[in-house]
Order: C-alpha cells, then sequence, then structure tokens
C-alpha cells in the first residue's frame, strides 16, 4: 500500500509539472514554485499576495507546491489516512515521503528532501483556503531558515520607519488610526519577521486580511463610502446598504464592539481606501505596547526594561497549523527563541520600548503621539 500511495503521488506531480498552471512566488531573498490545475487559483492567489509575493514564470526556486483537486486521489489518500492515524504533523511513509492530513480532509504528501509538497484537496474553495496557507507558510520557513525570526504584532511604517503594535485589543484601532490618520504604510496586521542587520533591525511582514468589525467602520465612515463605490471586493460580503444598515442598528460603541458582524478586507484593499501603500520591509525604529488607562488622555512613554517581555510575542513553530512545514526544515522553537532574546537584548538600546496608555477609543491626538515619537527619536519629554 505504502508504495501504491508514493507511485500514484509522483504521478500526480509529474502530471502538474507538465500540463499543470504553474507561477513563481517572491520574496525578497525566498521563492516558491506553484503548479495548479486552474488558472482561476492562480488569479486568487496573486490577489491574495498583492503587495507582497511577487510572480513571475522563472523555473527555479527554492521550493515547490503542487495543488489539484483530483477526487480519485484524494479518496485513496484519505483512506490511508484513516487507516494509519496521519495528523497535521504528518506521518512517514518510507525514509524519504511524509504524508498529513488537516481537518478540512486536505491531505499532504512531502518530499523533504527535494522540498516538494503535494496539496490535494476537495473542491476548489478548501484548495485556494490551503494553498494561500502552504505558500504563506513556506515563503514564512524560508525566511525563517535564512535567518529571520517570526514574530507576532501589528506594524506599520513610516518614511521607512517602522512600529511594531502589540497589548490590548485595541491594537487594531491603533493601527487603521495610524494608516487613516497619519498616513502611515502598512507593514502587517500580526505576521512578521525580525532580521538582526548588525546596526538595525529590519521587519519583514506577512500577507493577511482583515476582519473590519461594526465598531471599526463607525469610526471610520471613509470605509463605507469605499464599499458602496467599489464594484466587489475579493472576499464575499453583504452589500454596502445592508452593512450601513448593521451599523446604524448598533446604537452605541458598546453595542458595536460586541457585534459578530464584520467586513472582510484584504491588505491591498484597505490600504487603497485609506490611500496609503504595502511596505512589507522597513528598519524597525520602536515597540509600542498598547494598554488601557484611566488617564484622562492619551499617554506616551518609554518601558526601560520591557524587551523580556517581547518574547511572549514569539509564535510558537509547533503551535502553527502548518506543523507539518518542520519536515522540510531543521529549525526549531528553542533556537529561534534563543536568537530572538539575543536580537532584543542586544538592541534595547537603540530599538525601545514604549507604552501608549488609552483611556477611551482611539483618536487623532493618540496616534499624532506615536508619529511625533516615531520622528524625534521618542516621546516628549516631562517637562
Amino acid at each position: 500500500m505504502v508504495q501504491a500511495i508514493i507511485r500514484v503521488c509522483r504521478a500526480a506531480l509529474d502530471r502538474l509539472a507538465e500540463t499543470g498552471c504553474y507561477t513563481r512566488f517572491n520574496f525578497g531573498e525566498a521563492s516558491v514554485g506553484y503548479y495548479c490545475d486552474e488558472a482561476e487559483t492562480l488569479t486568487w492567489l496573486r490577489r491574495f499576495f498583492a503587495g507582497y509575493f511577487a510572480s513571475s514564470m522563472l523555473a527555479s526556486t527554492h521550493a515547490w507546491i503542487y495543488t489539484t483537486q483530483d477526487a480519485d486521489l484524494l479518496a485513496t489518500l484519505q483512506t490511508y489516512c484513516e487507516d494509519m492515524s496521519c495528523t497535521e504533523v504528518g506521518q512517514e511513509l518510507d525514509a524519504r515521503c511524509v504524508l498529513a492530513r488537516d481537518a478540512s480532509g486536505t491531505c499532504y504528501f512531502l518530499l523533504p528532501q527535494e522540498r516538494k509538497l503535494l496539496l490535494v484537496s476537495q473542491n476548489q474553495e478548501v484548495c485556494h483556503e490551503q494553498s494561500l496557507r502552504a505558500v504563506r507558510s513556506m515563503m514564512r520557513w524560508l525566511l525563517i531558515e535564512r535567518g529571520w525570526l517570526p514574530f507576532q504584532s501589528a506594524c506599520c511604517s513610516k518614511n521607512g520607519q517602522a512600529i511594531c503594535l502589540t497589548g490590548s485589543g485595541r491594537v487594531m484601532q491603533v493601527l487603521l488610526n495610524l494608516l487613516a490618520r497619519s498616513a502611515c504604510d502598512l507593514v502587517s496586521n500580526d505576521r512578521l519577521l525580525l532580521y538582526d542587520k548588525g546596526n538595525e533591525v529590519l521587519v519583514c511582514g506577512l500577507p493577511g486580511s482583515f476582519d473590519l468589525r461594526m465598531e471599526t467602520l463607525r469610526s471610520f465612515p471613509q470605509v463605507l463610502q469605499w464599499l458602496e463605490s467599489a464594484p466587489s471586493t475579493f472576499f464575499p460580503r453583504a452589500s454596502a446598504t445592508s452593512i450601513r444598515q448593521l451599523v446604524e442598528e448598533r446604537g452605541s460603541p458598546a453595542e458595536s464592539a460586541v457585534s459578530a458582524e464584520s467586513v472582510p478586507l484584504l491588505a491591498s484593499e484597505l490600504t487603497a481606501l485609506f490611500g496609503v501603500a504595502i511596505e512589507p520591509l522597513a528598519q524597525l525604529k520602536f515597540f509600542l505596547r498598547v494598554d488601557s488607562s484611566e488617564q484622562p488622555e492619551a499617554m506616551l512613554h518609554p518601558l526601560p526594561e520591557a524587551h523580556t517581555g517581547l518574547l511572549e510575542q514569539y509564535p510558537r513553530l509547533a503551535d502553527q497549523s502548518e506543523s507539518y512545514m518542520s519536515h522540510f526544515f531543521t529549525v526549531d522553537d528553542e533556537m529561534l527563541q534563543e536568537r530572538l532574546d539575543s536580537l532584543l537584548t542586544r538592541h534595547a538600546a537603540h530599538v525601545p520600548v514604549y507604552a501608549l496608555h488609552l483611556n477611551g477609543h482611539v483618536d487623532e491626538a493618540s496616534t499624532a503621539l506615536i508619529v511625533t515619537a516615531l520622528k524625534e527619536g521618542g516621546p516628549p519629554r516631562e517637562s
């Protein structure tokens, strides 16, 4: 049975390489070749990755991902996975092959030494979702292999100088205010990589999407105006009229805050409506921890001993849904956490941590404090 599994998967790889649709996604010094059954999937992925991963037809690449919706192949792999309890971590078929299955029923055939991944899904919707996860995850691991360190944080930049935002649930509100009211560019909403360049720290954002809740739409009426003028958006959504009605029905900010409804937008759509850019690579200027406060006005001040707390923002590789990727690489959490600790300690003096204390909603005054600190190298000194 094992040899039969390997044979049919190898045949699928050969078929896709010969007749499938192809592109190479490029991001910095890493690249991933991608094959699929239909051109529509390539178009979908290119739109999702816009502003981050460039696309080309170059054949040479660092890893390959092949996707298919072959129903017979999927049934064969699912049956084998059920019999062998193949999990997201994966089950070795022999010394060269690994088979895994996720909660959606998608099966993965891995050839770690060749850096090849075959993804077999049940329909186009699942194929799209699992493909974007696989390409983004493979790119992330390739960059980690090249010295980048994973970090969980929102991030934006101004003139190439970046701010990493951590802390309370108001982080997204602060990020959107910096984009909309201070013309900051978007680095990422929560997926980052850091790199120690010796005399500076670089930050690299990874593509993701935004779920804008009713509270956010109430705070940013230009989003509703953009939705009314946009013929369509990448993700399915209610009509602009229905969304405006929902916002109006949530009479108070408190009601809007607990509402479960949201509007999903791509990073490229959000930056377009705010008139700013996606800037996936920037120099890190400082970390900003967003906290709640009882003070009547927003306050920004340094946290000189806070770098050790930033280690909590390390996203463990084992916690990721694409844990099967570990078969392709030799890095581990302990190694990466040690490197992150070293980076934070080494650069503590010139990449400081500040705290932004907020009482109530994020406003122009609080975002002005951040932009001023970015421009002048720190918050204003107390007189």
